[in-house]
């Protein structure tokens, strides 16, 4: 009889703590070649809180498309640890350079299609997108 091999079990990016995703996040970012992602509250002198009215809050590099499939899974690549729907705020995360496109995507609570946020990016050194949501 042979030992079972114990599967780690993974949780969803949503259900991760906070204090896993820290690792992830550099204040500073002092390499020019960054990528860099700035999710800050609505007012600049709001207190720190975290991202609300996100059931999901995610951010995946996109290596390739696969149109038959919907949301998340037509999109082929790694997920961004440092992403979810209980992110801090005020956050900076830097975004890996080597993977030139990412899909940024907040499923709004309630689900109402029109309040989802959609944020598709390519790498492009010295230039800022601004969305509000």
């Amino acid at each position: 009889m042979t030992a079972a091999v114990r599967q780690p079990r993974t949780r969803p990016l949503t259900q991760l703590p906070l204090d896993l995703l820290v690792s992830h996040i550099d204040p500073g970012a002092d390499d020019p070649a960054a990528m860099l992602l700035d999710v800050k509250p609505p007012h600049d002198d709001d207190p720190p809180c975290h991202l609300a009215g996100f059931t999901f809050f995610w951010l995946r590099y996109v290596r390739a498309f696969l149109p038959q499939f919907h949301c998340a899974r037509c999109l082929v690549g790694p997920y961004e640890l440092a992403m979810s729907s209980t992110l801090a705020l005020p956050s900076r995360v830097v975004l890996d350079h080597r993977e030139p496109f990412a899909y940024l995507c907040g499923v709004a609570t309630p689900r109402t299609w029109a309040n989802n946020f959609h944020l598709p990016m390519i790498y492009a050194p010295g230039e800022r997108i601004e969305a509000v949501t």
